[in-house]
């Protein structure tokens, strides 16, 4: 029987198929960016497909956390996040 990849949501903590996330990586602690394929070089965060996700991990501030960034999120990357679906 295939084991299913399970990933948690770094806003809500829920713990969920890789499939069914959306990830965000950077590398050492630069510039974030969605990566569609699941496979880009660098540290990744997971979030869920939820709007109210998205809106808890930009007011927590746990994607900076999480990705171990230097800088904060520009505006442009949490609009593109915002708008990601």
């Amino acid at each position: 029987m295939p084991s299913v990849i399970t990933r948690t949501c770094c806003a809500c903590g829920a713990k969920k198929p890789q499939a069914e996330m959306r990830r965000i990586s950077a590398q050492n602690g630069g510039n974030p960016n969605l990566d569609a394929g699941r496979k880009g070089a660098g540290r990744g965060a997971y979030l869920c497909f939820d709007a109210n996700c998205v809106s808890k991990a930009l007011q927590r501030k746990s994607l900076e956390r999480a990705l171990k960034l230097q800088n904060p999120l520009s505006d442009e990357f949490k609009t593109a996040l915002r708008n990601a679906q």
